[in-house]
């Protein structure tokens, strides 16, 4: 080789060209160890019994019940305390009967809802060959994927996925938008933006966040169109709920009475910013490198700066986001999906940042990248297993035996394997605790209103950690546990000839 070809090839054009070759390689198979993370994520959701209660939720109004029963209704009570727009999403899977076909559909909803957005903005936003927005979209999904809030709320039934994905859509428009953005541009992140809200209420610091970055990056009056649109689009959306679930005042104790009222353990604050820092880990070095990048770059001003790295709208997002996050963690009933939420802004920022942000070396750029999936994708070892279990899950035992024996059973923990089987929604008893909590105990006759009118026996799942409300509680005193063909290994007790049946 003569010394002119050596130089040549030790030039940084082509270490990035050969590192490239490298990584289209490579890009194939990560990309199915993270499908097969996906599959493992989502055959594993029917053995959960939260999936099976939220899609029961979700199925109701398509067999005929009310999604928001009243301070007094005579019905069944599963706990809707979430807007609706993130109900309804899975409403659309209610011409499945079958529990497994039915779980394992409402799991791979939420994945498409939380994974499509993010390959839409990485592709679609990047600066240079797609094989970085690929790379991107790698890296952010292994972060989603391995942090315990993320995946929560990336592979499981709850409104979150509908919420996430209106939010993530809606400052993604914005990211990946040119100054100053035009009207249907600013309309349809101001529409997402509110659907995020109508699907969960906790995201409602994401309207305000994304009219701040507006107001930072293209100036008063953009903002101010935006608010305009953002006042216009709640009118509509929220007149179409008030006209879709009515009377007024039953949405109203479910969403803000109820809600409002769950009790909070300050402690779990602490936790709760601590809880997702191992999943964060890796995406520091990146933030680092990008928010220098921000702060001593060559442009000049703020507002010239933000619009040159658009996706800063994540970061403003996630901070936003972190009070309310913090507050839902800290309910009593609270789990990690909230710190999620935050999470998944967080990362967006690190690897939106590392796709799209000007004047990142191209060299830095791919090693980051690289670093998050590496300390991130996980291979799914327990898919297996989990393809396995599918047909041995709780909603599909249940379902099994209330075909055979209608009514013998109240199932206090599978609501959904009743109303495929047979119609038929029943109480879920952690809604009843729930209310019990509030201040709202329900009386004799509402309690009576959401069993089986005639059944034997009361049955757990093995899986069972859940407290029954106080009426459930007084009600067992008076039964006896037994053994049940069909429900081995169940907790099952059956009911005292007493009058009470």
């Amino acid at each position: 080789m003569t010394a002119t070809s050596a130089e040549t090839a030790a030039t940084p054009a082509a270490v990035i060209a050969r590192l490239d070759r490298i990584l289209g390689y490579a890009l194939p198979v990560l990309l199915l160890i993270l499908a097969a993370d996906l599959l493992n994520g989502i055959v594993r959701g029917p053995q959960w019994m939260w999936n099976e209660v939220r899609l029961a939720r979700s199925f109701g109004p398509a067999y005929g019940y009310s999604l928001y029963p009243g301070e007094h209704a005579i019905g069944p009570i599963i706990g809707t305390m979430h807007a609706p727009f993130g109900y309804l999403v899975y409403t659309s899977l209610a011409v499945l009967k079958d529990p497994v076909a039915a779980l394992l559909a409402g799991c791979a909803l939420s994945a498409l809802l939380c994974f499509v957005p993010l390959l839409w903005i990485h592709m679609h936003g990047g600066q240079g060959a797609r094989l970085i927005g690929g790379y991107g979209f790698l890296a952010c999904s292994a972060m989603v994927l391995a942090g315990p809030g993320s995946n929560y709320s990336a592979l499981n039934i709850h409104v979150d996925a509908a919420a996430v994905a209106a939010a993530v859509l809606a400052a993604g428009i914005l990211a990946t938008a040119r100054a100053p953005a035009a009207t249907g541009v600013l309309a349809c992140s101001a529409a997402l933006g509110v659907l995020s809200v109508a699907s969960k209420q906790t995201m409602a610091p994401i309207p305000v966040a994304l009219a701040c970055f507006l107001l930072i990056a293209e100036g008063p009056r953009q903002c101010l169109r935006y608010l305009l649109l953002q006042l216009l689009s709640a009118a509509l959306i929220g007149a179409a709920v008030l006209l879709a679930f009515r009377p007024p005042r039953d949405l109203l104790f479910n969403t803000y009475t109820l809600a409002s009222r769950v009790p909070a353990d300050p402690r779990r604050l602490w936790l709760g910013l601590t809880i997702e820092r191992a999943s964060l880990i890796a995406v520091l070095p990146a933030l680092a490198v990008l928010l220098a990048g921000v702060l001593f770059g060559a442009t000049n001003g703020a507002r010239a700066r933000v619009n040159a790295n658009r996706w800063l709208v994540f970061l403003l997002a996630a901070l936003f986001q972190v009070p309310f996050a913090l507050l839902g963690w800290s309910s009593l009933g609270g789990d990690v999906n909230h710190l999620g939420v935050v999470t998944i802004f967080v990362v967006l920022t690190a690897t939106t940042g590392l796709t799209m942000a000007p004047g990142t070396p191209m060299l830095v750029q791919r090693a980051l990248l690289v670093g998050i999936i590496v300390a991130s994708l996980a291979l799914p070892r327990q898919l297996p297993g989990n393809l396995a279990g599918l047909s041995n899950n709780p909603c599909e035992i249940a379902c099994r035996y209330e075909k055979r024996h209608p009514g013998r059973v109240y199932f206090l923990e599978n609501p959904l394997a009743v109303l495929l089987a047979d119609g038929r929604l029943t109480h879920f008893d952690f809604a009843l605790h729930d209310r019990e909590r509030a201040g709202f105990p329900v009386t004799a006759e509402q309690l009576a209103a959401g069993v089986p009118p005639h059944y034997q026996l009361v049955a757990y799942p093995p899986t069972y950690d859940l407290p029954p409300a106080g009426e459930l509680r007084r009600l067992s005193q008076s039964m006896k546990q037994v053994s049940e063909p069909g429900l081995e290994g169940w907790y099952v007790f059956q009911r005292a000839d007493d009058g009470t049946r």
